[in-house]
C-alpha cells in the first residue's frame, strides 16, 4: 500500500473537487484509481485516469510524496489538457 491508496478525507475532498472540475470543463465523467503492478515491487504505484468508463495508460506515480492528493490533481491536469486539446498536449 502507498500513500496513494490511503488518502485522508481532506486529501479525497481535494481530488472529488478536481474529479467534478474536470466534468465542469468537458461534460464527460472523470475517475481515477491506484493500482500496482503484479510482481512489481520496484516501481510506484500505477495511476489510471477513467474518462467515460475508458482507461488511459497508467502512469507511474513516485514512490513517496507528501502531498498525495496535489500529485493526483497535478496528473489529472496535465491529461486533461492533452485530452482537450490533443495538438497542443504532443
Amino acid at each position: 500500500m502507498s500513500q496513494f491508496d490511503n488518502l485522508s478525507s481532506d486529501e479525497r475532498a481535494t481530488v472529488k473537487s478536481k474529479l467534478e472540475a474536470l466534468h465542469a470543463l468537458t461534460w464527460k465523467s472523470w475517475d481515477y484509481a491506484v493500482t500496482q503492478q503484479p510482481g512489481a515491487a520496484k516501481t510506484g504505484p500505477l495511476l489510471e485516469i477513467i474518462v467515460d468508463g475508458r482507461i488511459a495508460k497508467p502512469i507511474e506515480l513516485p514512490h513517496t510524496t507528501e502531498m498525495p492528493a496535489e500529485v493526483i490533481c497535478m496528473y489529472l491536469e496535465n491529461f486533461a489538457r492533452k485530452y482537450i486539446n490533443p495538438q497542443k498536449g504532443q
